[in-house]
């Protein structure tokens, strides 16, 4: 993913395209305005669960991200922040499984 910045995603992508091509992998590439991804995962919310983001530049994307992208999912409801002290599993509203063990001492 190369989001605009101070200079635009497709000058970006060109100068790091110009060391190394992006190599194929089969993911969704996404260069544009953060804006543009935001309608993007918001359609996407709809038949998916999750997306990972990749940034190209962390020191680039990742404050974009951060500041103009995370907010926007936040306030549509398709961002949960973590609750401090909660396990991943509670982050993501995952059911606790059940442990094969306690039932084996219920069993017994």
């Amino acid at each position: 993913m190369v989001l605009d910045a101070e200079d635009s995603a497709t000058d970006r992508l060109a100068d790091l395209n110009s060391a190394t091509d992006w190599p194929e992998s089969g993911r969704l590439r996404r260069v544009g305005s953060p804006e543009a991804l935001v309608e993007l995962l918001r359609k996407l919310a709809e038949s998916v669960d999750g997306v990972r983001l990749h940034p190209a530049v962390l020191a680039v994307d990742l404050p974009v991200l951060a500041e103009r992208v995370l907010p926007r999912l936040a306030e549509a409801g398709l961002r949960r922040a973590p609750r401090p002290g909660s396990t991943l599993r509670e982050t993501l509203g995952l059911p606790r499984p059940t442990s094969r063990f306690a039932a084996a001492a219920t069993n017994a």
